[in-house]
């Protein structure tokens, strides 16, 4: 006699009730195609739709865990990786270098300064991508000092 194992769902010894809060902080839901996102199963519920791979949805206030429907925002992946990892200044400085008025920076990058006081005058701004040509050539006198 042959003894069938069935470690899926409710056969599962870990089986937690078809509710998992994974590492990244999202919650999956058990479903007869197995774990799938429950903020992405609450936005196809809400509006009776399917949800296509490049389809995201985005939590407006940032918790990942918080799945009301009021909170969720669908957008394609491009949108909402421009949403989540450029991030832009807008604090009406000028850079003094190539007249811009917006920094663009990853906002993963901490260390990564948007505006910066200009290295030698120490009064004006420039910004970050200036800085970085800025910085090169002083690097470049002083190894040639």
């Amino acid at each position: 006699m042959k003894i069938q194992y069935d470690l899926k769902g409710q056969n599962s010894n870990a089986w937690k009730g078809g509710k998992i809060k994974h590492s990244n902080g999202y919650i999956w839901i058990w479903t007869q195609e197995g774990y799938k996102l429950e903020h992405r199963l609450v936005y196809e519920e809400h509006y009776n739709c399917c949800l296509l791979d490049w389809a995201e949805i985005h939590h407006k206030n940032g918790i990942k865990t918080d799945n009301r429907i009021e909170n969720l925002e669908g957008m394609t992946n491009i949108q909402h990786g421009k949403l989540h990892h450029k991030i832009i200044d807008k604090s009406d400085r000028i850079c003094i270098e190539c007249k811009a008025t917006k920094s663009y920076t990853n906002k993963y990058r901490h260390n990564e300064p948007r505006w910066i006081a200009h290295p030698i005058t120490k009064l004006r701004w420039i910004c970050a991508s200036c800085y970085q040509k800025i910085y090169r050539q002083l690097n470049k006198k002083m190894e040639a000092i």
